[in-house]
């Protein structure tokens, strides 16, 4: 289908009517989404990493990490034109993989949860819906149109937000 976007690791991709954003594969990695209320104008980040370093190497992409991505995000918007007042966001993936190996002290899936989370509190965006943590994965797909994050895993098998 042409209308599907299918984001990979890092990625970034914005779009709005008709189109479809597709994550396969998440683990503790989050898909960020954030559209605007008034125009259907929307965006989804394949996030890694929590936060990056003071200096984000010249060969990284802005979605690589939850800091960096949500500035990219806010930047395109409001170069658009498009206040942060009539944004709003979803999220979903940020699962602990590897409990065993982790230990449960080196869970990034709940890190990288926890600082999209604060950067959003901090911009005043609402999160308004999210699929968070566990020790499943997840393949995800947001539809602009209406607004609704489908979740797909092996565990709990559909879930819309």
């Amino acid at each position: 289908m042409d209308n599907i976007i299918n984001i990979g690791m890092s990625d970034i991709a914005f779009g709005g009517g008709g189109q479809i954003f597709r994550i396969v594969g998440l683990g503790s990695c989050v898909a960020l989404t954030i559209y605007d209320t008034d125009t259907g104008y929307s965006a989804m980040a394949h996030v890694m990493l929590p936060k990056s370093t003071h200096t984000v190497p010249k060969d990284s992409s802005p979605g690589k990490f939850a800091d960096t991505a949500v500035n990219y995000i806010i930047g395109k918007y409001i170069s658009e034109g498009i206040s942060i007042s009539s944004l709003r966001a979803k999220i979903a993936g940020g699962s602990c993989m590897f409990r065993k190996i982790e230990g449960g002290k080196l869970n990034i899936g709940e890190k990288n949860t926890l600082s999209i989370k604060k950067i959003l509190k901090n911009l005043n965006i609402p999160l308004v819906a999210e699929d968070t943590g566990g020790s499943h994965g997840r393949t995800v797909e947001f539809y602009p149109d209406s607004k609704k994050l489908v979740i797909n895993s092996h565990r709990f098998g559909k879930i819309i937000i």
